[in-house]
């Protein structure tokens, strides 16, 4: 073959060997007959076969020419399959490629774009041959047997402010849970301990929290006597099933002379100490810490003379005459 020859069909020769086999894309790649054209992009411009990847066809057209992409189809495809597409209104369109991990090579096969022009609203100029375009591909990486398929690789995933936000939340609320379970255990356990106690220790129990107090040293006279009758009461209504907290002191000072378990020694005192207290409850009457002291100790000293009338059977005895009394 002469030289003349030679420079005649070498350049045909590799027109028809990019034709057939495309060349390399670059990062954009403009297909164009005189004034319309089609700028090709695909991003990123080497393919990841772990990663989709996006095909953007542009438009490079005159005012009153549009370019139509409805010959692009999966089948102008090599080594991609198409998982979504959508256009702009400049008529841009965006095609969203999967790579094929097991294929050879990627590659857009040519095809045509048509070319309408308004005034007449049909191709007039005959479709633009667009294509075609070879890409470059990462081989995948090797891996061991049991890793995870391509595309599905470990990433590190930070939390960002919600996630601490709501793990904070969640310990924020599992402390207060914690918290709440441990209260109310408490409350049960000493609810259980007072329900076993005698009605004489119960009420020791309450005059030992009621002294810890020292409402007398703050000024809270009328509450400290108003706890301190209750005491009393709450030990009566216990032991011998009279309704003392509910009833006013001369109701109760009634009940208690029906009752035989009450001497006239014992009635007296009570008369006493109750009419003391209420002086201070509802009349108003001035008190001091030695007077609060006194009904303290009349207090004491009577639950010290329950001491021989109280056995475990008349406690028992009274605690269920009491709940009866209660459910009628």
């Amino acid at each position: 073959m002469s030289a003349a020859r030679t420079k005649v069909w070498a350049p045909i020769l590799l027109a028809a060997w990019l034709l057939c086999w495309g060349s390399p894309a670059q990062a954009q790649r403009v297909f164009s007959r005189g004034d319309i054209g089609v700028a090709v992009e695909v991003v990123p411009p080497r393919i990841d076969v772990r990663m989709p990847c996006e095909l953007i066809l542009t438009p490079r057209v005159p005012a009153g020419v549009t370019l139509s992409f409805a010959r692009f189809s999966e089948d102008r495809l090599e080594g991609f399959s198409i998982e979504g597409q959508y256009a702009d209104p400049d008529g841009t369109m965006h095609v969203r490629l999967l790579p094929n991990p097991t294929a050879e090579r990627y590659r857009i096969k040519p095809f045509l774009a048509d070319v309408m022009r308004a005034r007449a609203g049909a191709s007039e100029d005959g479709p633009l041959l667009v294509g075609p375009l070879v890409f470059e591909a990462d081989p995948p990486s090797a891996a061991p047997a049991d890793a995870l398929a391509p595309g599905f690789a470990p990433q590190a995933v930070g939390l960002g402010w919600r996630g601490v936000l709501r793990i904070a939340l969640w310990c924020v609320l599992a402390a207060l849970l914690l918290a709440g379970l441990f209260v109310l255990g408490f409350f049960w356990h000493r609810h259980r301990k007072l329900r076993r106690m005698t009605p004489r220790a119960r009420a020791f129990w309450e005059l030992e929290q009621l002294l810890r107090r020292a409402l007398p040293s703050k000024g809270r006279f009328k509450d400290f006597y108003v706890e301190l009758t209750m005491v009393v009461r709450r030990y009566i209504e216990r032991r011998y099933a009279i309704r003392a907290p509910r009833q006013t002191t001369e109701e109760f000072l009634e009940a208690a002379r029906n009752n035989r378990d009450f001497s006239v020694e014992t009635l007296d005192g009570l008369r006493a100490f109750l009419a003391a207290a209420d002086l201070v409850k509802f009349a108003g009457a001035e008190a001091t810490p030695e007077l609060a002291d006194e009904a303290a100790g009349k207090a004491r000293a009577y639950l010290e003379a329950e001491r021989t009338a109280e056995t475990p059977a008349a406690a028992d005895g009274g605690a269920r005459a009491h709940r009866k009394e209660r459910r009628a």
